[in-house]
């Protein structure tokens, strides 16, 4: 290329000063080279801008401290620095533990990414991937469900303020969410007033905690409401939904008009052939893999048309329909505790990443009790 750029120079001066012409050249391949690697790194170190670009896509969200669309670099950066020593701290304690999956991993967080599986900060070789993972997880999550006190948080959750919702950006409707433990960090503003709802996802089995990419939360999303196709972080985790509110699919009647409205369920959709999954009735559950491509959408929006407190009227009450449900992350079942213990150290929640602690942690007392319980 060069020697056919330094001809082309050539030609173009005759018989000036071919030195020029060398100069000329060189300084053109290096521009070249310049925008290819601006390119590259635009596509590579952010490859969701693919995604957020397409038809329908969700643009990034403006939080400053959201690791999926804001601090990806930064935390990938402060991965790859802390982990030489993590890494010899880790294989102190599991000698016999391969961490080569990890660690390949951290130095390329998206060389195994898809058009369908496209986490934006870590995606972990060699882990099994499918879009619905639930039959992964019923050894181990299903006798949480069965014993889910649901009555007792219902009327917690119906007790809060509601200043502790946040409201998060949806293309359509509203979603509001109630964090308890956000990226690491478990919410203590809420913890006297909703002790069976910690208490309940504290003791989860393979629940991922100490770690950024840990969440669990309330989520409710209201009827009209579209939340925008996107993807998680990494595919370390999987979510667990589980339903503890949905409104009822019914015809609503007014004895003057005829049927009013149609209330319709919501679902959320997973994955390049678009799965779909439903929360028909409180305690329905299942989990995904949120590194793949997944929208949910609580389509045509009707306010349900309820009887007036008011008994000497037959006026009705237009009140608008919800769909709540809980939502925890666990650690991929793939992953070994060593694996597991040095992801926390290399991704540590929020609060700490700036005044990192040079150490590693033991496993989860809980989880080790209950794999000895289970087996």
């Amino acid at each position: 290329m060069f020697h056919e750029l330094q001809t082309l120079f050539s030609k173009v001066d005759g018989d000036g000063d071919k030195e020029t012409s060398k100069s000329a050249a060189a300084i053109f391949v290096l521009l070249v080279f310049a925008v290819c690697f601006a390119a590259w790194h635009w596509l590579a170190v952010r490859p969701s801008r693919l995604l957020s670009g397409q038809k329908g896509m969700a643009p990034s969200c403006p939080n400053p401290n959201c690791i999926r669309c804001q601090r990806y670099r930064q935390v990938q950066s402060n991965a790859r620095s802390r982990m030489p020593w993590v890494v010899r701290g880790i294989r102190q304690s599991y000698p016999n533990v391969s961490l080569d999956r990890i660690c390949d991993s951290i130095q390329h967080p998206q060389r195994h990414i898809t058009r369908t599986q496209n986490p934006t900060v870590l995606m972990v070789r060699d882990l099994v991937s499918q879009e619905v993972v639930t039959d992964m997880h019923k050894r181990s999550i299903g006798p949480y469900i069965s014993d889910f006190p649901l009555d007792e948080i219902l009327s917690e959750v119906a007790r809060l303020d509601q200043g502790l919702w946040n409201r998060n950006d949806t293309s359509a409707g509203t979603w509001e969410v109630l964090p308890l433990l956000n990226q690491g960090q478990w919410n203590e503003t809420i913890a006297c007033q909703c002790p069976h709802l910690l208490e309940t996802v504290k003791g989860m089995h393979n629940l991922l905690d100490r770690s950024l990419f840990g969440n669990a939360m309330v989520s409710k999303i209201y009827e009209g409401s579209i939340i925008e196709p996107h993807c998680g972080p990494t595919n370390v985790r999987h979510r667990l939904q589980y339903a503890m509110y949905v409104a009822n699919q019914s015809v609503i009647m007014d004895d003057t008009t005829g049927p009013k409205s149609v209330s319709q369920q919501p679902y959320l959709q997973v994955g390049k052939h678009g799965v779909r999954l439903s929360w028909r009735k409180p305690g329905d559950w299942f989990v995904f893999d949120d590194s793949f491509v997944h929208s949910v959408h609580y389509n045509n929006r009707s306010d349900h048309m309820m009887p007036s407190s008011d008994s000497t009227t037959n006026s009705m009450a237009r009140v608008q329909s919800f769909r709540m449900v809980l939502i925890v992350d666990l650690w991929h079942p793939d992953l070994s505790p060593g694996e597991r213990t040095v992801l926390q150290n290399m991704y540590p929640p929020s609060f700490q990443r700036r005044h990192p602690q040079r150490h590693h942690a033991a496993p989860h007392p809980v989880e080790d009790s209950k794999l000895k319980k289970e087996d």
